[in-house]
């Protein structure tokens, strides 16, 4: 028995019919995957008794909590020294 090398050599019609159904991802399960891997955070602004904190997590936990002294400042600046996206 041959094995199956997609890609290669004359194409098999059913590997053609199947690649003609891909369509991409949408964002929002990019977004959604990302986070519960621990590549991206979701965050929100949140009251506290010391202020308002702005809150980040993903798939792995609570990854930062600080500050937010003006609303949305703590995502532009929280996020601006991490690599990883971030979506609210």
């Amino acid at each position: 028995m041959n094995p199956v090398q997609l890609g290669a050599g004359a194409a098999d019609p059913l590997e053609v019919a199947l690649r003609d159904l891909a369509l991409p991802a949408p964002a929002e399960v990019k977004a959604g995957a990302l986070v519960r891997v621990g590549l991206a955070d979701e965050w929100a602004e949140l009251p506290s008794p010391l202020g308002p904190i702005g809150v980040a997590w993903n798939g792995c936990g609570v990854s930062w909590i600080d500050r937010a002294d003006e609303p949305g400042a703590f995502g532009s600046s929280s996020f601006a020294r991490a690599s990883a996206p971030s979506y609210r």
